[in-house]
């Protein structure tokens, strides 16, 4: 299911740039198609049980996705391959916490703890190692916002321990800015 909200989310963008281009015939055939398709898949997969309706609910949420990108190549002349980088970063994340959420079960599994309390100690570590990603290894689009939205912040103007601190991880973000002059452009972290 959170594949499927994570999509839905995504791909709302693509009825946003319809709405703003004008395309709303285009974007209410795509979601007419899309309220016919799932109950259809719904009974095609009744006899799996609850696994069913999620899969149908998935596969409901691919074909969206898809008829939006259809829809935004065409409009807006973007290529596919662009299209799909977009979920790149959210896929390599998702990716890395569920190889975590593994571990983490495993170590769990062990204890013999209420269900309650895994599912509170698999959302603290999700949320530490989803942080601890964005901020720490951020790719490379991240990294160039991170670096603008931070330079408004002018950490060099700020004193006490939290401007060092903010003026610390400017560096680290962008370490070829703050290296020397007479080698502006060795080793850039940023394309």
């Amino acid at each position: 299911m959170s594949f499927t909200s994570g999509l839905m989310l995504l791909t709302m963008f693509g009825g946003i740039v319809s709405d703003a281009r004008a395309r709303l015939r285009e974007k209410t055939i795509i979601i007419l198609q899309y309220l016919l398709i799932l109950p259809g898949l719904f009974w095609l997969l009744h006899g799996w049980g609850l696994m069913g309706y999620a899969l149908a609910l998935n596969l409901g949420a691919l074909l969206y996705a898809g008829l939006f990108m259809r829809l935004l190549h065409n409009d807006l002349t973007i290529s596919y391959s662009q299209l799909l980088s977009i979920y790149v970063p959210g896929l390599f994340n998702a990716a890395v916490i569920a190889c975590v959420f593994i571990g983490v079960r495993l170590l769990l599994s062990s204890w013999q703890l209420p269900p309650v309390g895994t599912l509170l100690i698999l959302m603290l570590v999700g949320g530490l190692v989803l942080s601890s990603l964005i901020l720490l290894v951020p790719l490379p689009g991240l990294r160039r916002e991170l670096c603008a939205f931070l330079d408004r912040l002018e950490p060099q103007t700020h004193s006490g321990v939290l401007g060092r601190l903010l003026a610390r991880y400017v560096r680290f973000l962008n370490p070829a800015g703050f290296g020397p002059a007479a080698y502006p452009t060795a080793n850039p972290v940023l394309p």
